[in-house]
């Protein structure tokens, strides 16, 4: 779940710059990247991102790297003020924490039993859990596996472009507010939260093996493997949750995008995660149904086979 919404509130203040961010020699992953043409000059480009990643994934390939130096303006799930905001992260701590009653009293006793299980396999007493609303433990599940495995939401690939963008003074801007996104996980039923959970448990159950193999579909930029890997489970096994986290939010994201797509916007690098892009619910398709051009953005070398075309210089 880490890798489906951005994680806000971990830092303040200016975003780092690592050593990463200025290196010249791009790594050898395949960005998911189209471009949206748009009235006259104006365009809207979408790049997939992986909100935790590690040193290997930099720096940028270059296909990346052109998009941003074009981008009249970054355009991020949150906005980097927000993702950045302590208070936000503390908003989310408030939302997350249970005003009364247990845990273990609102999920199934099977599921009790699995978290219990999980925490105590992680040095972590179950009692800890009582406290917290099945979607804050999701969450909690999703980030400690992520970290053992090695993954950083510092090296995340739209913090690095937050951090740059920062640096070279671009505009930056967000699809939706911090707060709604936290209002989005409150809202949820109790079986929207309860998969959310389920799907954290089931990834941490596979040691990491199944995040390493979207890790992998990711990086190699073959969007139907990387649809087969995060989107299909989760839309076949939480429908509720699917829909929640994914086709809500695309529908409200897809409201907004005409807007930079108008005469005189220029270039507008759209940075979101990859799941957001593929699939029949996503962007992607859901443009193109709408009757935009959208091209795959990728050098001849490197690209999918079925998706090859040079990139647009």
């Amino acid at each position: 779940m880490a890798l489906g919404l951005a994680q806000p509130g971990a830092a303040a203040g200016t975003l780092a710059r690592p050593a990463a961010l200025t290196a010249t020699t791009a790594t050898g992953w395949v960005p998911m990247l189209w471009e949206v043409r748009g009235q006259g000059e104006s365009k809207v480009l979408l790049l997939g991102s992986i909100h935790l990643l590690q040193e290997r994934d930099y720096p940028l390939p270059a296909d990346v790297q052109q998009a941003y130096a074009q981008a009249d303006r970054l355009v991020f799930e949150l906005a980097p003020e927000q993702m950045l905001s302590p208070q936000l992260g503390q908003a989310m701590l408030r939302s997350g924490v249970r005003r009364s009653g247990r845990l273990q009293d609102e999920l199934p006793a099977a599921q009790w039993q699995q978290l219990s299980g999980w925490a105590s396999q992680r040095g972590m007493p179950a009692e800890r859990l009582q406290m917290l609303k099945p979607w804050f433990a999701a969450l909690t599940i999703s980030l400690q596996e992520m970290a053992a495995a090695g993954m950083q939401a510092e090296l995340g690939l739209d913090r690095h472009l937050m951090a740059r963008g920062q640096a070279d003074g671009k505009s930056m801007l967000g699809l939706e507010d911090g707060l709604a996104q936290i209002a989005l996980f409150d809202a949820m039923g109790s079986q929207e939260q309860q998969q959310m959970l389920a799907e954290a448990l089931d990834e941490a159950a596979s040691n990491g093996r199944r995040f390493q193999a979207l890790l992998a579909s990711w990086r190699s930029g073959e969007t139907a493997a990387f649809w087969a890997q995060a989107g299909q489970p989760l839309k076949t096994a939480y429908p509720a949750l699917y829909q929640a986290i994914n086709v809500q939010r695309n529908q409200a994201w897809l409201a907004q995008l005409p807007q930079w797509l108008a005469d005189g916007h220029g270039t507008t690098l759209v940075v979101v995660g990859g799941l957001h892009l593929v699939g029949s619910d996503g962007l992607v398709e859901q443009l193109q149904a709408r009757g935009h051009t959208v091209e795959r953005i990728c050098t001849v070398a490197a690209c999918p086979k079925q998706q090859r075309r040079r990139s647009r210089r």
